[in-house]
């Protein structure tokens, strides 16, 4: 119980606070990345805020939503997308 009290739970304890601190670091970088995506129209700097956050994420963005993100190439958009983002859905699977 000694060993602990005095080793593995202070050890323990430190390594919980490096966790939140990468965790907290991370969070603070794509928050820059996500202001940089909204505000700046420069391809390197819009670039590197892509990497940025893809870099932190689980799930990583293919090459084409990159450049569409960066803003190298238009984002495709098909009807359905377009139906989608106005509200006007139709999806016969899901009308009874």
């Amino acid at each position: 119980m000694n060993f602990v009290a005095r080793i593995a739970l202070p050890a323990a304890i430190a390594f919980t606070g490096y966790i939140i601190a990468e965790k907290d670091r991370s969070l603070k970088y794509i928050e820059l990345a996500a202001s940089f995506l909204n505000t700046e129209q420069n391809p390197d700097v819009r670039d590197w805020a892509v990497d940025v956050i893809n870099n932190y994420s689980d799930v990583k963005m293919s090459g084409k939503v990159k450049q569409a993100i960066s803003g190298k190439i238009e984002a495709i958009e098909t009807s359905q997308d377009k139906a989608r983002i106005s509200g006007h859905v139709s999806s016969p699977h899901l009308i009874k």
